[in-house]
């Protein structure tokens, strides 16, 4: 539910973290253990393909659970899922431990006889008597016709309802295990407790959504926890404190006790953060405090405020882990806190001259947002020494649920998606907007916003693109508001008015699995829900090069296509009429693609290594292809295989030095070797005499800064993030290895130390590629002559650049790249092959060692 009616303090109850914080070791698992998922961020980076939409009546529904109370009737807080098990939080039971609440009874139908209702009200509240129901807006319904009952979302302002619905539960922190497969209830362990002294959250000291969280007569929400799962371990906060459970069967471990809290534990190398306070997760023992927490203000513990909505993040940094959280102050008053997560050492605070409180870091930018309802997000560089005072950039957004590829998509009201390095925002939706809560497979899914406060919101899925706002269907599973969804191996967990349901929302069309290769068949084995083809033969197309038919025979059988390869010339491709997914279990295939031959050419032979390469793909790296025995060589005897770095050349150890002159012929298997004999493919050549590589270094420019244009390039230039404009140089291959492309948070755009643009386009780039220990640049001069390579490389920490022959591993050249970030231009006239190692001397920390761009002209003179 994203309405503006909502506060965003309120959505911490579970909608959405109040603060998160990326950059620990990603945890590619397809659990949701806990609030955000295996990362805490809301991203599922190991996700099976998505539905690309979903039907009007919703994706298919895989089961529904028993009875969970929730929202008004036992909180807000999320379903997580871990080890095949579904555990959620609810604060209320119902007084008889049934399925519902009892609200009419004798005892509350002498109260009502006292009320002075009239025959024809009392009789509607005898026909509901010991009758259950599962939440207060249906009993609201039943009890129509009584003028005292107030009916629609604001059924807690009724006084004489809540007379009515105290006696009928009881306040406890339960907590439900349910099967992930089934719903099936595991266990349930309920701890009862006082009634909750958590009141309606103060905003300028004004109670806010009375409605929800109880108004001036006292009623309220109670505690929302989400569970986090680590372990074999339950961690959950409610009514009492922080519990710990065994996940096996609920044993109660270990207890603390507190008020009431709408929390989420943070558990990590063995220590559980909550409130202030670091625990053994497996003891309960504490093991430090932060020293910031405790203050007060002569009225209450900051613990009472509004720091009971507040997350916290776990953050990398230089190779370290720390906490990143807040100190606990109201919502206009809250100061961003990063601690160091073995020790709860300090190590800064930081407050945004606009902030209400909300924190997001991912990387080294920090995101706070501006006041209440005021659409503002201003970014601060943030390393563990310290935030930077003045703001990176200013954007117009507030409460980024997401970062996810240099964006961000969250809202208070009107969903926004907005740039992570510049802050702009490219789009916004302002009605029926998807919340981002979860990212997987290119998909945002999340709840709709209603239009208002209502007791159910629909569920939503969107495109994860900066483009524009493109939704991909919503249907209605009565989920309720402020509560975010959970997704785990293809199925989304919603908690709904009165269970949780599961859907699922992963898309079973056929994929590809496999293919086994013999002289004359290929059989390939293809997999979808239930097992199986079906359909029609005549959908699989068998073309020749060029897209010829081919007088191919296929045959279905089961799960495999058997295809007659004895008479089609090679290569060919197959084709399939039915949405065919390429890939294992949802993941992709390998490069190298099943439909297709694979082609070899003879690239040269030195000492007693053969060369054979792939001119138009990468070569498969597992799989019969790379196991020696699959290869012949006449004369000689293949004793290993091994593709090299680059992905594309193929080397052949054999027993036989080879020397100019001396004929070469290779029989290699044209389809990967799963079993059986394989059909195969013979190259021939004559050896050459080795034009080894050479390199020699020319020169070191730290003055040309940025502006290498008419100075560089001549013959072609690759600039990092230039995707509009890059050139290629056209005697060269290049291929950078072991970097990503990254952005350089420390300067703007206008900085002249960035590289212009390739092109017409004068502006410059602020990317680089990045490692931050090495990188490697394959350069492969195709026409036989010398050329000068330039890069331009820096790095914070001492580094080196050195050349090397790819085939010798020979060091030819090595050239020293001072600390600093102080860029510069190195210069080599190569001929030959050459790889460029850039390595990183120092501490694997962000900053690393980068590239901005390659410059390829003609051979220059010392």
């Amino acid at each position: 539910m994203c309405s503006n009616s909502l506060p965003r303090i309120l959505l911490a109850c579970g909608f959405v973290s109040a603060f998160s914080a990326t950059g620990a070791e990603p945890d590619t698992s397809s659990d949701w253990p806990q609030v955000g998922g295996p990362n805490r961020n809301g991203i599922v980076l190991n996700s099976p393909k998505l539905l690309d939409a979903w039907p009007k009546e919703g994706p298919p529904l895989v089961w529904k659970s028993g009875f969970v109370p929730s929202y008004r009737d036992g909180g807000c807080g999320s379903a997580i899922v871990a080890d095949g098990k579904v555990f959620v939080y609810s604060n209320k039971q119902p007084v008889d431990g049934g399925d519902g609440f009892k609200l009419i009874t004798e005892a509350t139908l002498a109260l009502l006889k006292n009320k002075g209702l009239s025959a024809e009200e009392l009789a509607i509240a005898e026909k509901q008597k010991n009758v259950a129901h599962t939440t207060l807006a249906e009993w609201a319904a039943a009890l129509r016709g009584i003028k005292d009952v107030q009916i629609s979302h604001h059924v807690f302002a009724s006084p004489l309802l809540r007379e009515l619905w105290e006696p009928s539960f009881v306040w406890s922190d339960t907590v439900y295990c349910l099967d992930a497969a089934t719903g099936k209830e595991l266990w349930k362990k309920s701890f009862p407790v006082d009634k909750p002294t958590l009141v309606s959250p103060l905003i300028g000291g004004h109670p806010v959504q009375w409605w929800i969280f109880g108004g001036p007569w006292g009623g309220n929400l109670g505690a929302s926890g989400t569970p986090t799962a680590w372990g074999g371990k339950v961690y959950v906060v409610g009514s009492a404190g922080l519990y710990s459970l065994s996940a096996k069967d609920g044993t109660l471990l270990w207890q603390v006790k507190s008020g009431p809290e709408h929390g989420f534990p943070l558990v990590a190398d063995g220590i559980v953060y909550h409130l202030g306070v670091a625990y053994d997760a497996e003891t309960g023992k504490v093991r430090w405090k932060n020293p910031l927490w405790a203050l007060t203000d002569g009225k209450h513990s900051r613990n009472e405020w509004v720091a009971r909505y507040f997350g916290s993040g776990l953050w990398m940094s230089g190779g370290k882990k720390y906490i990143v959280t807040t100190d606990g102050h109201e919502e206009n008053d809250v100061s961003c806190v990063c601690l160091e997560l073995e020790t709860g050492k300090v190590m800064w605070t930081f407050k945004g001259p606009q902030s209400s409180g909300f924190y997001s870091i991912r990387g080294e930018l920090l995101l706070a947002d501006g006041p209440a309802n005021v659409p503002v997000a201003l970014a601060f560089k943030a390393t563990p020494a310290g935030v930077e005072k003045e703001p990176f950039w200013k954007g117009r957004f507030s409460s980024p649920a997401i970062s996810y590829q240099d964006h961000v998509y969250g809202g208070n009201g009107v969903l926004y998606c907005a740039s992570l390095k510049t802050g702009e925002t490219t789009w916004k939706k302002t009605k029926f907007a998807c919340c981002a809560q979860i990212v997987a497979d290119g998909k945002i899914l999340g709840s709709l916003d209603s239009g208002g406060v209502t007791e159910t919101v629909p569920v939503g899925m969107i495109r994860a693109t900066p483009d524009t706002y493109e939704p991909l269907g919503s249907f209605n599973p009565e989920a309720i508001p402020l509560c975010p969804v959970a997704l785990s191996n293809g199925k989304l967990f919603v908690r709904a008015k009165d269970r949780v349901a599961c859907y699922d929302v992963q898309d079973h069309n056929l994929y590809f699995e496999g293919v086994t290769a013999t002289k004359e068949t290929l059989a390939f084995r293809f997999k979808q829900t239930g097992g199986g083809l079906g359909g029609d033969p005549a959908k699989l197309l068998i073309t020749a090069a060029g897209g010829a038919p081919t007088p191919a025979r296929v045959n279905m059988d089961g799960d495999n296509v058997i295809v007659d390869i004895k008479d089609i010339p090679l290569p060919f491709s197959l084709s399939c009429g039915a949405n065919v997914f390429v890939g294992k279990n949802g993941k992709p295939a390998p490069a190298f693609g099943w439909s297709e031959a694979r082609r070899l050419k003879f690239k040269k032979a030195f000492d007693n290594v053969i060369v054979l390469t792939s001119s138009e793909q990468p070569l498969q790296q597992h799989g019969g292809w790379r196991e020696a025995p699959a290869y012949m060589v006449g004369g000689a005897k293949v004793t290993k295989a091994e593709i090299d770095q680059t992905g594309r050349n193929l080397h052949l150890t054999t027993d036989k030095t080879w020397r100019p002159g001396d004929p070469v012929k290779v029989t290699y298997p044209c389809f990967r070797v799963d079993q059986g004999e394989p059909r195969r493919e013979t190259v021939s050549a004559t050896v050459a005499e080795l034009q080894g590589a050479a390199a020699k270094f020319v020169k070191a420019d730290s003055a040309t800064s940025g502006d290498w244009k008419g100075k560089y390039g001549k013959e072609g230039a690759m600039v990092a993030g230039d995707s509009k404009t890059s050139e290629v140089p056209i005697c060269s291959t290049i291929e950078m290895r072991n970097c990503t492309v990254k952005q350089r948070w420390a300067q703007s755009e206008k900085d002249s130390a960035h590289l212009l643009r390739t092109g017409k386009d004068q502006g410059r780039s602020v990317e680089e590629w990045h490692s931050s220990d090495e990188l490697f640049i394959d350069i492969e001069c195709l026409d036989g002559k010398e050329h000068q390579v330039a890069i331009y490389v820096g790095s914070r920490n001492p580094a080196a650049v050195e050349v090397l022959d790819p085939d010798t591993k020979k060091i030819m050249d090595t050239q020293e790249v001072p600390a600093g970030n102080a860029v510069k231009y190195l210069a080599w006239n190569i001929k030959g092959n050459v790889t460029l190692h850039a390595v990183n001397l120092g501490s694997a920390e962000a900053a690393g060692v980068y590239v901005g761009g390659i410059f390829i002209d003609p051979p220059e003179a010392k």
